[in-house]
């Protein structure tokens, strides 16, 4: 099976809205998204920056998280998405629902970091040391991955994941705002 690697579009979206999602008023760091352990809230408060969050289903956002439509969350939710949470993204001053935040805590130990193209660097923190793997091209080991939908990496836990399967029917659906980049597979 092949997989992608999910992507805003950035190329159609001449009429997307957008939102802005302070990140002090959380009530979590905004990496714990990034991470395998439910967030802890059922909400959160967003301010629309650009009109027409109607007209796509990946919504833009300051914080570069998935954020989709209802239409988009009914698609996934019959999915085999694996460990995750939907969280409802609402308008500060209205309450009204603008999307749903996906937080998938899926993260799976599939990268094929030998075959990947990447760089590691090394820092050191108050006396801790740290490796950063920055990977520029993907390589997944697919064995891995057994039969998941979408999925994060343990080593790159933010990009999403998707199957084949997943992005045909997102593409037959006719949803909005999303591309994908298919990534090697071993």
């Amino acid at each position: 099976m092949d997989y992608y690697k999910l992507l805003y579009d950035y190329e159609h979206d001449t009429n997307a809205g957008y939102i802005e999602i302070n990140e002090f008023s959380l009530n979590f760091d905004r990496y714990a998204v990034n991470e395998s352990q439910p967030l802890g809230v059922d909400r959160i408060l967003c301010e629309v920056e650009q009109e027409n969050i109607g007209d796509y289903d990946y919504i833009a956002n300051n914080l570069a998280w998935l954020i989709v439509s209802e239409k988009v969350k009914e698609l996934l939710a019959v999915c085999n998405l694996g460990e995750y949470e939907f969280i409802q993204v609402l308008e500060a001053k209205n309450h009204k629902i603008v999307g749903f935040l996906v937080h998938s805590m899926n993260l799976l130990d599939a990268l094929d970091e030998n075959k990947s193209v990447c760089t590691k660097k090394k820092y050191s923190i108050d006396g801790t040391d740290y490796e950063h793997l920055s990977v520029i091209k993907y390589v997944i080991e697919t064995e891995k991955v057994r039969n998941s939908d979408v999925f994060k990496l343990k080593k790159s836990n933010i990009p999403y994941f998707i199957s084949e399967s997943l992005k045909d029917r997102l593409v037959k659906s006719g949803v909005k705002g999303f591309d994908f980049l298919k990534v090697k597979t071993t």
